[in-house]
């Protein structure tokens, strides 16, 4: 049994599965908690399909998000650093939010293996901890994990894979560089990927939500870490704030930090660089010079002459469409949990919802075009 310094920790289920809830729901326990000496929240739910990426990364680099905007998935930048995950009913999400003062991000992460070993019914040895934190089992990751601090208070939070769709994973997380001849160059953070697996295919035991929580609350119980459960914050008129910038472009696309795309060139040996005896890496970056970059700054695509030819966060076919409506929500002051219908849904412009962005049609089709020019595959 794994030896914990003394926590107090509360679990925290939340029941809903909207993801612009979730996120603001956990910021809102990391933001506005008054802490006790020692005492901390562990709080565990699961998400609808969604891609969620760290605050410092490049959507566009990171995943592709036309086809997440046509299949209607949410995308989500969150307040944390780290790479870009996908989201769905067969990921479990665990956040831990307590005090900065003695935070141990690897006595976490050994809380999470222990749980994820017990629950799978697996043995402890083939999980283990990699040097950026992620967690393997037996050479496969099945957990990131990514963190923050504000004040005196820290958020440690990360994904379980246990059945999640991992065709859908890989056909999300699939930005420009892996389909065009481009590059993207800029200071955003970039993810690091990893062969995944679920521990549904190694596992003969259910495998689910509900015994996940079960298990945690059983280790905690029995390492002396536990000291109850917890509500989650309810509907208030802060978490709807923070629900309506989860939805806004200008905080999931406009703040990615400027970038240029450089076009890639294969070789082309009809051109006079081949009978000059210029290697295939000269031959590109020559090539590349006839071609000057795009700049991309706030969304807005730039041509090397500065003129502004498209604007990725503001799709021209929406433009002209009357701002839709979601159902009418009123904040819940009565109490810590969320009774609202519709959990998560807010009036919102379907030009700012991040989550259903169609504009990228004809910008990518000028990258396919250039990628066809460049002669790759």
């Amino acid at each position: 049994m794994q030896q914990l310094r003394m926590r107090n920790v509360h679990t925290v289920c939340v029941d809903t599965v909207d993801p612009y809830t979730n996120l603001s729901l956990e910021e809102e326990l990391f933001a506005s908690c008054n802490w006790q000496e020692g005492e901390e929240f562990f709080l565990l739910y699961v998400n609808e399909p969604a891609v969620v990426f760290g605050k410092h990364q490049n959507p566009w680099k990171e995943c592709n998000v036309q086809l997440l905007g046509e299949r209607g998935i949410p995308l989500l930048r969150r307040i944390s650093g780290g790479g870009t995950v996908y989201h769905d009913q067969g990921n479990i999400n665990w956040s831990f939010i307590g005090p900065k003062e003695g935070f141990s991000q690897e006595e976490n992460l050994e809380i999470i293996r222990h749980i994820a070993a017990r629950f799978s019914d697996l043995s402890e040895a083939d999980f283990t901890i990699g040097e950026r934190g992620d967690i393997f089992y037996r050479e496969l990751k099945i957990s990131g994990n990514a963190l923050t601090f504000k004040g005196n208070t820290a958020l440690h939070h990360g994904t379980l894979l246990i059945n999640s769709d991992l065709d859908s994973l890989g056909s999300s997380l699939r930005g420009w560089e892996k389909r065009f001849a481009v590059r993207l160059d800029g200071p955003a953070v970039n993810s690091n990927p990893s062969a995944v697996t679920n521990l549904s295919a190694h596992s003969r035991e259910r495998l689910g939500f509900p015994e996940f929580y079960a298990a945690a609350v059983d280790y905690l119980r029995e390492t002396g870490a536990l000291a109850g459960e917890a509500q989650a914050p309810g509907l208030s008129e802060s978490v709807i704030r923070r629900i309506t910038e989860h939805r806004s472009a200008d905080w999931t696309l406009r703040r990615t930090p400027d970038f240029r795309i450089f076009p890639v060139y294969d070789w082309l040996p009809d051109r006079p660089h081949d009978r000059e005896g210029m290697n295939r890496e000269g031959a590109n970056q020559e090539r590349a010079k006839e071609q000057p970059a795009w700049l991309v700054q706030k969304g807005r695509v730039y041509d090397p002459d500065g003129s502004e030819r498209y604007d990725l966060c503001s799709p021209p076919e929406l433009l002209n469409d009357a701002p839709g409506e979601g159902p009418d929500i009123k904040p819940d002051t009565s109490a810590n949990t969320i009774t609202d219908e519709s959990p998560g849904k807010v009036p919102h412009s379907r030009v700012q919802d991040a989550g259903n962005v169609f504009g990228l049609t004809e910008f990518e089709a000028r990258l396919a075009a250039l990628s066809l020019e460049a002669g790759t595959d």
